[in-house]
């Protein structure tokens, strides 16, 4: 009788051993089901975050192209005070999207518009000079300036191309193919 009892609860041990096991199987797969939820929902909320600042960056490069591009062409075909307002124009949107925009390209523009204020000022200076040779020296100085503006719009469109993986638009010249040949 008593070889019954000890097989009778060494059954129930086994019986309440096997039960622990599914109920600690059972609060880990809840457990780890738990943990995995979080983690994607974690895992998704900054993919999508970084989705919304690429799609951003994306948006904001672009434009900073565009304008870059502009400044160039103003500086060829305009006057130097058009390029500065297009500047002062666009000011707010530069310094709206400044967190989008590579520290290269917001170097090139706060030093375009530094040195387009210096350009207008001196080509106003230059125009009230009565001096022949002063005005020669500005005259000059004002071109240097200038050529150095449109070389920081060069810069400011490359850095914006680099980062999208993109080269700039190289225009073929006639006379430099010709004397290649």
């Amino acid at each position: 009788m008593l070889d019954e009892i000890f097989s009778f609860l060494a059954n129930v041990l086994i019986m309440f051993k096997e039960l622990l096991l599914v109920l600690v199987g059972g609060l880990c797969a809840a457990f780890g089901g738990f943990f995995a939820t979080w983690y994607l929902a974690k895992n998704s909320r900054r993919i999508r975050r970084e989705e919304i600042i690429g799609e951003k960056q994306v948006e904001v490069y672009q434009k900073a192209a565009r304008l870059s591009s502009q400044i160039q062409s103003l500086l060829i075909q305009g006057t130097l005070e058009d390029a500065r307002k297009f500047v002062q124009e666009n000011s707010d949107w530069f310094w709206d999207n400044r967190l989008f925009l590579p520290q290269g390209f917001q170097d090139k523009w706060i030093s375009i518009k530094s040195n387009l204020n210096k350009a207008v000022r001196l080509e106003k200076k230059q125009g009230e000079e009565v001096d022949e040779k002063k005005r020669g020296n500005q005259i000059d100085k004002l071109g240097d300036l200038e050529s150095f503006i449109r070389e920081l719009a060069q810069a400011a469109e490359k850095v914006v191309l680099e980062e999208l993986d993109l080269r700039p638009i190289e225009i073929e010249k006639f006379l430099k193919k010709k004397q290649e040949e």
